[in-house]
């Protein structure tokens, strides 16, 4: 299962979706956003997928799921990249990944992150062990 925060248009969620992920569950706060990800799993049939237009940290917060993979790409300099790390860390399985991607300007880094830069953007991988 995997979990889209800050969805947008779905694109890192339907990417899951079509390298195997049996579930995904976009969640963004705008409307526009949430009808644009409603289209465009028509085009994945009846594929498992759950669309929530709610703000990505409420919904950590009150949400009791588990997700094998959650890609959260957050608009970029709204730094809360560490309470969103930790927020979503509890919603990890045991093995599970992680990756947060921000503005390599930010200069963001967790000690417990493998950290890849690609430009402007930074990659941050985190694993949680059983």
């Amino acid at each position: 299962a995997a979990l889209d925060l800050y969805a947008g248009a779905g694109t890192l969620g339907f990417e899951a979706l079509s390298r195997g992920a049996v579930s995904v569950t976009f969640v963004d706060h705008d409307r526009e956003a949430t009808r644009l990800i409603q289209k465009n799993s028509l085009m994945f049939g009846d594929r498992q997928m759950a669309i929530v237009q709610d703000d990505s940290i409420r919904f950590l917060r009150k949400s009791d799921a588990r997700f094998d993979i959650i890609l959260a790409d957050p608009p970029y300099g709204t730094g809360a990249l560490t309470l969103l790390k930790n927020l979503a860390l509890q919603r990890l399985m045991d093995d599970g990944t992680l990756i947060i991607e921000s503005a390599a300007r930010e200069k963001w880094r967790d000690e417990h992150a493998v950290v890849k830069r690609y430009g402007d953007t930074q990659i941050s991988v985190f694993r949680r062990s059983p």
